[in-house]
């Protein structure tokens, strides 16, 4: 069950770390210092331990080559096999960011522009003569949120149901009055994908961004099943409550928006590649990455290009969640250094809160020698 976080002691939560780095599955090469490494090794922990996370587990990559990846716990509480750094897992919306990145290589090519009106490609959408391809991408269309639905039965769940959701539902607001973060876009986004291409929003995602960008433990899936090794998912409902197993997820349920699979080898390369724009044109790179604020969970202080989130101190990179899985990364192109961190919780903000302490630490890590 969740732990209680708050109630915990420092003392329970200590040795809770302790065991938890005791059992982990460290990556040996050129590294990090001991003193950092440690220092690592309990602020991951130190955010999922409370939260009763069974695996978890962390890369990152430095401009100078250093790396340190490192998997902690088990990724099956059955068996007990012990997570490990080549683990796949579901990393839910960041899936948004290679489905971005493809729309903008169509942009790139001309068949696709930001300034083309959803209507074109997915009708009978409220507004859809006024929303623009660019407005998707950075949250500002205002349409209807299929999210709640698709959570209330996400196994009899179909892309077709998000769609004529949408078309019924009622809009947020009306386009560009402001920015709202919502899986709805990029459900619309793969729509637009396959009408521009004409044929599946998987199979362009792969062509224009997995392939190019040598992701090859990345997968958009189609079925429900788990590609090996990978870690079970866990997550409880409420507060307290029993942790339940969310491994099988139905692929059509967050779809474009967020059912992609990776490792952590290849997020630490994605977060890269999508941080320094190789896939697209300098001009369209730059749009990308011009951000607004939009509202997230209730919170307006956050900055969203076209697919991509910039944290405090310029990191580019994403958040994700999808039941069992928490997953965060992110790249500093002014340092060049990587990290990604993923784990059992119970929202995408367990991820995000880690990976930020970790960007403080290895902030200031001593050089090696």
């Amino acid at each position: 069950m969740l732990r209680r976080a708050l109630t915990t002691s420092i003392a329970g939560i200590g040795l809770a770390v302790a065991t938890a780095i005791g059992g982990a599955s460290p990556v040996p090469g050129p590294g990090l210092d001991e003193t950092t490494r440690d220092r690592l090794d309990r602020a991951v922990s130190s955010v999922f331990v409370p939260y009763d996370s069974p695996g978890y587990a962390m890369g990152v990559w430095m401009p100078d080559g250093r790396e340190y990846l490192r998997a902690y716990g088990v990724a099956n509480r059955l068996t007990g096999a012990p997570t490990q750094v080549d683990d796949h897992w579901r990393i839910g919306s960041v899936t948004k960011t290679m489905t971005a990145v493809a729309v903008l290589r169509l942009v790139d090519r001309g068949v696709l522009s930001l300034d083309d009106r959803l209507a074109r490609f997915v009708p009978g959408i409220t507004f859809g003569a006024r929303i623009t391809i660019r407005q998707l991408l950075g949250m500002h269309s205002g349409v209807f949120d299929v999210t709640p639905q698709i959570l209330a039965n996400p196994f009899r769940w179909s892309v077709a149901k998000s769609i004529t959701a949408m078309r019924r539902g009622r809009p947020q607001f009306r386009p560009g009055a402001r920015g709202v973060y919502d899986n709805s876009n990029y459900i619309l986004l793969g729509r637009v994908l396959e009408a521009a291409a004409g044929r599946p929003a998987g199979e362009v995602i792969r062509d224009e961004v997995l392939v190019p960008a040598g992701l090859a433990q990345t997968t958009l899936p189609t079925t429900m099943g788990m590609p090996g090794p990978f870690r079970r998912g866990y997550y409880a409902t409420t507060p307290g409550g029993a942790l339940r197993d969310g491994t099988r997820s139905n692929p059509d349920a967050a779809w474009t928006a967020g059912n992609g699979i990776s490792t952590l080898r290849d997020l630490g390369r994605w977060a890269t590649v999508l941080s320094d724009g190789s896939l697209l044109s300098p001009g369209l790179h730059a749009a990308q990455m011009r951000t607004t604020r939009i509202t997230v969970d209730g919170d307006p202080g956050w900055r969203y290009g076209l697919g991509v989130f910039v944290y405090p101190g310029g990191w580019r990179g994403h958040t994700g969640y999808i039941p069992g899985y928490s997953t965060a990364m992110a790249h500093d192109p002014a340092s060049g250094a990587t990290v990604v961190v993923t784990g059992a919780g119970p929202m995408g903000a367990v991820a995000r809160t880690a990976m930020f302490k970790v960007i403080r630490i290895i902030a200031g890590a001593p050089p090696p020698g």
